[in-house]
């Protein structure tokens, strides 16, 4: 068994598809981010959460969808909203 610990490889594979690929069926995935590009799928992943999309304003006060994880309630609430550079812009 070996460990499989990628990052984005940017504008092509997430961490976890990256993971995936490079990875064998007895291999441990650890896909990593350092808050950018596949942040969210990477606590996807981890924390075992679904991705859904809601509205929220950018700076500049425009709506956005944006994405934002919900875990089981039942388990632990969580709730998570991520921002990206992308919805910043003008």
């Amino acid at each position: 068994m070996r460990l499989i610990a990628p990052t984005a490889f940017k504008g092509t594979m997430s961490p976890w598809q990256a993971a995936q690929f490079l990875g064998s069926p007895c291999d441990r995935l650890l896909p990593l981010s350092d808050g950018g590009d596949g942040f969210i799928e990477c606590l996807q992943q981890e924390l075992g959460c679904e991705i859904s999309h809601a509205p929220a304003a950018d700076p500049f006060g425009r709506t956005r969808l944006v994405p934002v994880l919900f875990r089981n309630m039942s388990a632990s609430p969580a709730c998570l909203r991520l921002s990206s550079r992308r919805e910043c812009t003008r």
